[in-house]
This record gives structure tokens, sequence and C-alpha cells, in this order.
């Protein structure tokens, strides 16, 4: 069994989308390819407006006491497209973002310690420069925490275009 866990927001539920969000896509494919036909979902902590700090913030409620018989091996973590708008604007720091963030991965880490966390670049096509500035943050997040945490997918290479909604 290959339990997973999605944290994310709507782009990760696929909230106003025909074409559903990324989990559903991600488990058909990992099943095809035969190589975990036994993946699921372990939980998900997906939320329509889902913000890096909203969620280090809940987290703890989502996986305390949780049973660790069906604890994650990968956890996906989807975040930041809403965090984008407030990087435009200027309400959003580096610091502060890496503040949340890094609690976040902190606080999963504690939790499942043999569980591996990507992290995707997020997509927002409102703002390209804006998320650009964004992704050169990221790689600060994993400093200190290489052992667990890494970047996964650009999802500004396969998003544009391919959201139903005229993104």
């Amino acid at each position: 069994d290959m339990p997973l866990m999605v944290i994310g927001d709507s782009i990760s539920v696929g909230a106003g989308n025909p074409l559903g969000g990324f989990r559903a896509f991600l488990l058909d494919d990992l099943q095809a390819s035969g190589h975990w036909a036994t993946v699921g979902y372990a939980q998900d902590y997906c939320q329509n407006g889902q913000l890096t700090d909203g969620a280090a913030a809940g987290l703890a409620a989502v996986i305390s006491g949780r049973d660790d018989t069906q604890a994650p091996r990968w956890v996906l973590i989807g975040l930041g497209a809403n965090d984008i708008p407030q990087v435009h604007n200027g309400t959003l720091t580096k610091a502060t973002w890496l503040a949340s963030m890094g609690s976040l991965l902190d606080q999963l880490h504690a939790q499942w310690p043999d569980a591996q966390l990507r992290l995707s670049i997020p997509f927002h096509g409102a703002y390209p420069a804006a998320q650009d500035v964004f992704a050169g943050w990221m790689p600060d997040v994993f400093v200190g925490r290489e052992s667990f945490a890494a970047l996964g997918p650009d999802t500004r290479t396969f998003l544009p275009g391919n959201m139903g909604n005229g993104d």
C-alpha cells in the first residue's frame, strides 16, 4: 500500500473545473503505470482559497490524533496560487511565506518522519511576474529540510490552457 496525502487549494480539489482536480488524475496515472497499483489517499487537506499561512495554522487540527496505520508515505503540497496575488500587491513577503511554509513542513515531518514531502511550484495566469517571484522564494524553504522535503512539479508548465476555465 502506498498512501498519499494532498494538501492544497481549489486546483487540487478541482473546484469549478469540469475536468476535476489533479488528485484524481494523479491517482489514475499512478495506478495505470503498474508501479503503484495499490496507491490511495490517506487523507487530503484541500480547501478552496487555501493560503499557505491558513494551511499551516490549521494543519495541527487535521493531523493530530490520526491513526498512523495509514500514515502517508508521500505528501504532495499544492499551495501558493492564492498567495501569488498577495505577492503581486506587496502584502505577502518572502520572510512571512518562508515562516508559514516552514511551519507546515516541520509539522508534517514531526507527525510522519518517514514521509517525503513535495511542494509544487504554483501557477496563476493573472500574475505571471508575481508567480515567478514566488517560485524564486521556494528553494529557500528546503534549507535544513533536504532529507524530507523538495520541490515537486512545476505547475506553470502544464496547467496553462488545461484548467478548463480559460486559464
